[in-house]
């Protein structure tokens, strides 16, 4: 009778242990949350910098600014935009955007307090990844067919 109690026994726990729902996933934005920055400087001493910064809570604020590559001084903006974002595996979505540029569609860096309320006609997603140290972000976006878009770029944590 024992080993028959023992066989109910082991078929029970066994069955418990399979039909045990597995835990969703980790939010994996822990990773992402932080500042990041790419930073390009061009043969006429002028820098360009893209810096994304992401918070625990989903929001972001993404701008690209021009500089002086000798005195590392702003020369201001080119846009901002702000919003939320979503990480789901490696795929990072944005939503709610609120994007700010260069009045009159101008080229040249203005201060911020200069930036105006405009449109962005573009919200693609983007594929993300880490280096192993995990102190370098690449972004590549998922670009819709004929679109002329950038390749893969790497940010390093601020």
């Amino acid at each position: 009778m024992k080993p028959f109690v023992y066989l109910v026994f082991t078929l029970i726990a066994f069955a418990v242990i399979i039909s045990c729902k597995k835990d969703s996933p980790k939010n994996n934005n822990d990773g992402l949350v932080g500042t990041w920055e790419n930073r390009q400087i061009y043969p006429s001493a002028t820098g360009h910098s893209q810096v994304f910064t992401f918070s625990a809570n989903g929001t972001f604020e993404t701008h690209a600014t021009a500089f002086d590559a000798v005195s590392n001084q702003s020369l201001g903006y080119f846009y901002k935009s702000t919003g939320n974002y979503v990480l789901n595996g490696s795929d990072l979505s944005f939503s709610n955007i609120v994007y700010y540029g260069i009045p009159n569609n101008g080229s040249s860096a203005v201060p911020e307090n200069q930036l105006v309320v405009g449109t962005q006609t573009y919200n693609s997603p983007y594929s993300v990844g880490f280096n192993a140290k995990r102190d370098s972000l690449s972004l590549l976006i998922h670009c819709p067919a004929n679109a002329n878009c950038i390749g893969l770029l790497w940010y390093k944590k601020k």
